[in-house]
């Protein structure tokens, strides 16, 4: 009883819709392209990339899994592209090739 008295409202959270998904996605995708044009390269990438991470994603928990995979599914294949490549490109447009991005 002393418990529910302080308890002053109840906030009910519904599960992300696709559209906020999508827009949360890019919103990493984005930030990722900052991060490089700050480095020097820009980074264009396909217009189908958000829908094809999400299709990815392992549960219904909201943004941290989106945030993992763009880590694990752009972030991490990008680090290796530009370690490989030597010199630093300008440019960077990578493909969706069967659903992962090919540098």
């Amino acid at each position: 009883p002393e418990f529910l008295g302080r308890i002053d409202q109840t906030v009910c959270f519904e599960p992300l819709g696709a559209g906020a998904l999508e827009a949360i996605t890019w919103k990493y995708l984005r930030q990722l392209q900052e991060r490089t044009a700050a480095l020097g390269t820009q980074l264009l990438l396909p217009p189908e990339l958000a829908t094809e991470l999400l299709k990815k994603r392992p549960g219904k928990d909201g943004a941290r899994q989106i945030r993992r995979l763009v880590q694990t599914e752009v972030e991490g294949p990008l680090a290796s592209y530009l370690l490989r490549c030597g010199k630093k490109p300008a440019r960077v447009k990578p493909k969706l090739e069967d659903g992962k991005l090919a540098f």
